[in-house]
């Protein structure tokens, strides 16, 4: 009798695995997010896409290009992107070498190269 107990108590756990397995992967799988932008992401990303656009920055010293990278996160304003990143970058301990790639392209980018990558946005 405590046996058959045990027998019934793990085919039900078993059964009740299965089943919840088929409910949520074949009758009802979860939908991915269609809607999400760059623009969502937390702040701890934001500042590491911040850090891959000083990164090919460093690489290929493309001031257009890196406004592109940053304007694809947040197109608001670039600038102020670069600066919450840093910010947030020095309050979380962001190694120093890093913190240094995102200042030398925000130091690169000056009123001209940002007038001409906002009116290049602007006429496409």
């Amino acid at each position: 009798m405590r046996k058959s107990r045990w027998l019934f108590f793990a085919a039900a756990i078993v059964i009740g695995l299965f089943a919840g397995l088929i409910l949520g992967w074949m009758i009802t799988p979860p939908k991915p997010r269609t809607d999400a932008a760059l623009s969502d992401l937390r702040a701890d990303y934001k500042t590491d896409l911040v850090l891959m656009a000083a990164e090919r920055f460093a690489l290929e010293q493309d001031k257009l290009a890196a406004l592109d990278q940053l304007a694809a996160v947040d197109g608001s304003d670039p600038l102020t992107l670069m600066v919450n990143s840093i910010t947030y970058g020095e309050g979380i301990g962001l190694p120093a070498d890093e913190s240094a790639k995102i200042r030398r392209l925000f130091n690169a980018l000056d009123m001209g190269t940002i007038e001409a990558w906002r009116e290049g946005r602007s006429g496409q």
